[in-house]
């Protein structure tokens, strides 16, 4: 008799013996009977099968290792006499105890790593958790903020600010509270997790949970949806809870709804239910007359989806009854803010179309009515304006408006018509700053076509208007590839000393000209943004012919550092830098940086 119909007939398939049960575990994908009759054909392949099913990790495995041997030992063939029915069979019976042996060694082995995972889990949890009591309550306390993953903002602010993101934040609190007594109490004696509210806690109950969580300190609020989905007596009650928090607001948003992934179907909703929204504005108005904001610094104001009418609708704007004695900014989002007693030191204005194929007026920046709210701010000290895909209106402005005490101006241009970007240029004097920011991108007209105007008049039109500048940073996009552009245009900047350069097609200044003659200011620094290492190849020549003309004009020996900052591609100086760069500048007054990806338009509307 064959070992093989031993092993097949007898040993393997008449058994239900724990070396099945263990195998089983192992893999209870697969048939074991069919696997094991296949196998038992060959008792060498077998115990290969069997020792790559079992691993040497632990005290079993020694165990394990004897018992494999003395069962390869049993099924050699010089082991079994072919003419002795008899000891073939003792032979047979020998490694059929073995192998029965090494399953339910397999079986124990499989077991013990079960129950030591299982120990280690415990222990480690245990361990864990005898860390944290050692803790003192104020280090915990941070250590679960960070936990919550809650944006903290402190004293700054991020106009625009996306308050759907604390829903994430919400929900780890709340998961937080319920791990143990000490977590739960540490939690919510937290002002600092609850201090900001929003349209995104639905329900009033939660609402006031959060209110009473959240101490005494300041609080941002935020109705990015002007409290949609609720409507009504709905939004009313919940918008009275907010207010009985009103003297520890600390910046509020209305209507700033987020050009983010996750906000699109609140703005299609908004948009499209515009009529039922506007009866939420209404009910603000209403139940803010007289409004005392102690507290209040930053006031953030969006009418994206507003028709003209409603814009220029005072009830639109409810904060022109309030009284904010703190307030330091205002951000306001196509819509012109109408005047009010403050004492605000920064202003920021951003009209742009809203896209999403939506049947939404244009919006219209009416110039007159801007320079009249800039003209009412006795302590402004900086401007950030950006224009894109809108019309402006100059009936009965006159140009420019002369606006004094601004130290620093930001405006941007983009996606307009040549006119509209002409009157934009015109628009604004800001006869004491010092730092202009200065984006114009995509003219709309054909960029091929020479025969209008490139950026330059745009560009010398704005700077004309600002002789007294020591900083400028320059942002061009999409210039037109034709006609050489004359670039800057800094002649008329006597005192510039800071340089900043950023433009989409740096083949374009290649061609730039010099002007025979024209003044070159003696400047101290230049920065060139690229954005990619490569266009430096580019950029180069005409950074050599400026620092020719500064070494011609005896200027200079008072340049101190060229800054190539790029936001893709390693840097090698060494590589990158011609000659003629060498030649005029040492290496100490060189730098290569990475710098972040800049968005040049805040993501709201």
């Amino acid at each position: 008799m064959k070992i093989a119909k031993v092993f097949r007939i007898r040993s393997l398939q008449g058994r239900k013996s724990s070396f099945l049960t263990g195998y089983a575990k192992l893999d209870d994908s697969q048939s074991v009977s069919a696997d094991l009759s296949l196998l038992a054909r060959d008792p060498l392949e077998l115990m290969k099968h069997l020792e790559s099913m079992a691993g040497m990790e632990d005290g079993l495995g020694a165990q394990w290792s004897v018992m494999l041997a003395q069962f390869a030992l049993s099924i050699k063939p010089g082991t079994i006499n072919q003419r002795n029915c008899a000891n073939n069979r003792a032979c047979a019976s020998r490694a059929r105890k073995l192998l029965i042996a090494m399953g339910e060694s397999i079986t124990a082995q499989a077991d013990s790593r079960d129950v030591v995972r299982a120990i280690e889990a415990q222990v480690e949890a245990l361990g864990i958790r005898y860390g944290f009591s050692l803790l003192p309550d104020d280090l915990l306390q941070d250590i679960l903020l960070l936990a919550t993953e809650k944006g903290d903002y402190g004293e700054g602010f991020q106009p625009g600010r996306d308050f759907a993101l604390e829903k994430p934040a919400m929900y780890r609190a709340l998961t937080l509270a319920h791990a143990c007594s000490r977590f739960r109490s540490i939690v919510l004696t937290t002002p600092r997790i609850w201090s900001a509210i929003s349209d995104q806690i639905k329900d009033t109950e939660m609402l006031k949970f959060w209110l009473t969580h959240s101490g005494d300190i300041p609080l941002d609020v935020g109705l990015n949806t002007y409290g949609f989905p609720h409507f009504g007596k709905s939004f009313e009650d919940g918008f009275k809870i907010c207010l009985t928090s009103s003297l520890r607001w600390r910046s509020f948003t209305l209507g700033v709804i987020p050009r983010s992934t996750q906000a699109l179907i609140d703005r299609i909703s908004t948009a499209t239910r515009w009529d039922v929204v506007r009866n939420n504005i209404l009910a603000i108005d209403s139940m803010t007359s007289q409004l005392h904001l102690p507290l209040l610094r930053h006031l953030d104001i969006g009418l994206p989806f507003a028709s003209l009418q409603d814009r220029s609708d005072p009830r639109s704007h409810s904060y022109i009854h309030w009284s904010m004695p703190s307030l330091t900014s205002v951000h306001f989002h196509n819509c012109t803010p109408m005047i009010f007693p403050n004492t605000i030191t920064h202003f920021s204005l951003l009209y742009r179309h809203p896209g999403l194929g939506l049947r939404v007026d244009k919006p219209c920046l009416d110039l007159r009515e801007l320079a009249n709210f800039l003209l009412s701010c006795a302590h402004l000290e900086s401007v950030d304006i950006q224009l894109t895909t809108s019309t402006i209106s100059t009936e009965s402005f006159l140009l420019p408006a002369v606006i004094p005490l601004v130290r620093r101006a930001h405006l941007t241009v983009c996606a307009c018509s040549p006119d509209d970007m002409l009157d934009f240029s015109h628009a604004f004097q800001f006869c004491d700053a010092t730092h202009l920011q200065l984006g114009i991108e995509c003219p709309k007209y054909d960029l091929e076509d020479i025969s209008k105007p490139d950026y330059e008049p745009f560009v010398s039109a704005v700077l004309k208007l600002h002789s007294q500048l020591k900083s400028l940073e320059l942002s061009l996009g999409y210039i037109r590839i034709g006609t050489p552009f004359i670039i800057p245009p800094i002649a008329y900047l006597r005192n510039l000393e800071e340089l900043t350069l950023e433009c989409t097609h740096w083949d374009v200044w290649e061609r730039s000209k010099f002007p025979y003659g024209s003044y070159i200011p003696a400047l101290v620094s230049l920065e060139v943004k690229l954005s990619h290492i490569g266009q430096w190849n580019v950029a180069t020549k005409w950074v050599e012919r400026l620092m020719i003309r500064l070494k011609k004009q005896g200027d200079l020996g008072r340049f101190a550092l060229l800054t190539v900052s790029t936001t893709t591609g390693k840097p090698e100086p060494e590589g990158l830098l011609g000659k003629g760069i060498y030649k005029h500048l040492d290496a100490e007054r060189i730098r290569f940086v990475r710098r972040s990806e800049e968005s040049k338009y805040p993501h709201t509307f």
